[in-house]
């Protein structure tokens, strides 16, 4: 085997280790729970089960289950599922009667936190519900040091999955065209991108995983587990790195939208680091040979990612923005908007390297005195384009640590009021009926009182039933959805943890008069802490 082979060979398995799908890398979500929220049981249950959409390491994981004075009813620590290791179960003791409320919070194994509450009862007679107190922990993947770390992991794998492509497919001809030309510096730049990627990816499972569970990143514990996911994840770097393609439905959509998408931003991104690398590699009495034979087949490849890296971005934002006002009212839409600004300007810097510099070094036989102001000005653009590229990779580090916007955001045109922060008391008229909603003290992670004043021509509509359902508006987390009783003539009320945390909360009271038409008020909410 020459060394030629043996050194192709060895960046091809270096190249499949980094583009292999990172499915792994999604955001847990909750699917089930044993037993169901609101339930209310005829026996105590003797474990609390959690099933996620992934796998999650219980040692890092906090449920609790309190009943109304806040004592802890859990007989143990957290432990995975022998029949199903995505499925958590806790031990509980045997409960008197009475409502509990069940607070989980679970790390991601990209290091993203998630959690949530629900209640439960055991009867047959268990009365109210309390007023529960949700804990509250401040968190976020947007922090300064995980965002640096990220994009350090984005940059470098794309880089050096970039500077593959160029080596294997582009480059190759120069060393048969131009004399004294050699491919070794994009073998080294390769080198170099894959080790600080592959470095990387476990710093930042360490910083993530040792933040969100609230511990010192020299913990043996936080060390021993991160180094069993980074074996696991330094594999599956794209597509899904960020998780919201393998959480967004289609899925098979998604998953396919993030590969197209992170594969043409690496070879573009790659490719311009490897021409920037080759024009300082190559002999300065050869230099400009050397760029006539890369850059035009390079143009023809970044052409066409740009057009792929258009199309594939358009489409997981048409999936993932359920409206077009979300790319301003959100925070990942904002983040969104940066990166296509930021993209924007680079690919007016790539037009003109398209337009002028690729003509002259074409042209640079029949006028040579074109080439070295060419080779000057692609020097030029092209350092600034991966300048704008990288921080747009960058903005991407900070889009894939912020949760999508809910789908539920489609919904909210039509919304009766926007109310928020603070109580709510509102008025709405629907349908000939006059509903008066109140929401105490409209709070995140506490117990909020929801109530609902029904009349018609003035007099209470009793009997009805209503039931409200709270949906995240800010990320995907599902509806909670409590039914309100009706504690005097017209007047529904429920006390429940439904806003877990800060942010927008689409409040839906849908009402089914016992005589008449169903109907649906619709709040746009905004929880504080």
């Amino acid at each position: 085997m020459t060394l030629r082979l043996r050194t192709t060979l060895v960046l091809v398995a270096a190249a499949g280790t980094l583009v292999l799908p990172a499915a792994a890398w999604a955001h847990a979500g909750l699917v089930r729970t044993v037993p169901r929220a609101n339930v209310v049981l005829d026996r105590p249950p003797p474990t609390v089960q959690l099933t996620y959409t992934e796998a999650v390491e219980p040692r890092f994981a906090a449920i609790s289950v309190t009943n109304a004075a806040g004592e802890q009813q859990t007989a143990g620590s957290p432990r995975s599922s022998a029949a199903d290791p995505k499925t958590l179960v806790v031990p509980v003791k045997r409960v008197a009667e009475g409502w509990y409320l069940v607070y989980w919070r679970v790390i991601s194994v990209d290091g993203h936190p998630v959690r949530g509450a629900f209640e439960f009862a055991v009867g047959p007679n268990p009365g109210p519900q309390p007023q529960f107190v949700i804990p509250s922990i401040s968190e976020t993947a947007a922090t300064p040091r995980l965002i640096a770390v990220r994009s350090v992991v984005f940059v470098a794998i794309m880089a050096a999955i970039g500077l593959f492509v160029l080596r294997i497919a582009t480059a190759r001809p120069v060393v048969r065209r131009v004399p004294e030309s050699r491919l070794r510096p994009l073998d080294i730049a390769f080198g170099i991108a894959s080790l600080v990627g592959l470095i990387a990816i476990p710093i930042y499972l360490l910083m993530a995983t040792a933040q969100f569970a609230l511990r010192s990143a020299f913990d043996l514990e936080i060390l021993s587990v991160t180094g069993a996911l980074a074996g696991a994840a330094a594999v599956l770097v794209v597509p899904g790195l960020s998780g919201h393609a393998a959480q967004t439905s289609p899925r098979g959509a998604m998953l396919l939208f993030d590969w197209l998408h992170l594969s043409a931003g690496s070879i573009w991104v790659g490719g311009l680091i490897g021409l920037l690398v080759l024009w300082r590699s190559f002999p300065v009495a050869r230099r400009v040979a050397g760029l006539v034979v890369c850059v035009p087949r390079f143009s023809n490849t970044a052409f066409v990612s740009v057009l792929v890296l258009i199309g594939s971005g358009i489409g997981a934002s048409l999936i993932h923005l359920p409206t077009f006002a979300s790319l301003w009212q959100t925070s990942y839409g904002q983040a969104l908007l940066v990166k296509i600004g930021l993209l924007s300007a680079a690919m007016l810097l790539a037009a003109g390297n398209l337009l002028r510099t690729r003509p002259r070094l074409i042209a640079y036989r029949e006028r040579p005195e074109l080439a070295p102001g060419a080779a000057s000005l692609l020097r030029r653009l092209v350092a600034g384009e991966v300048l704008l590229v990288v921080s747009a990779v960058v903005a991407a580090a900070v889009l894939s640590s912020l949760p999508p916007p809910s789908k539920a955001l489609a919904q909210v045109g039509g919304a009766s009021a926007h109310v928020g922060p603070g109580p709510v008391a509102a008025v709405v008229d629907k349908n000939g009926y006059r509903a008066e909603l109140r929401v105490s003290p409209n709070r995140a992670a506490a117990q909020n009182t929801f109530s609902l004043d029904i009349t018609r021509d003035g007099k209470p509509v009793t009997g009805a039933e209503v039931v409200i359902g709270a949906t995240m508006l800010d990320m995907e987390m599902g509806t909670q959805s409590y039914a309100l009783t009706e504690t005097s003539p017209g007047v529904y009320m429920h006390a429940a943890p439904a806003l877990v945390m800060v942010g927008h909360w689409g409040l839906s009271f849908d009402v089914t008069p016992k005589s008449g038409a169903p109907f649906s008020v619709l709040l746009v909410d905004r929880a504080n802490g």
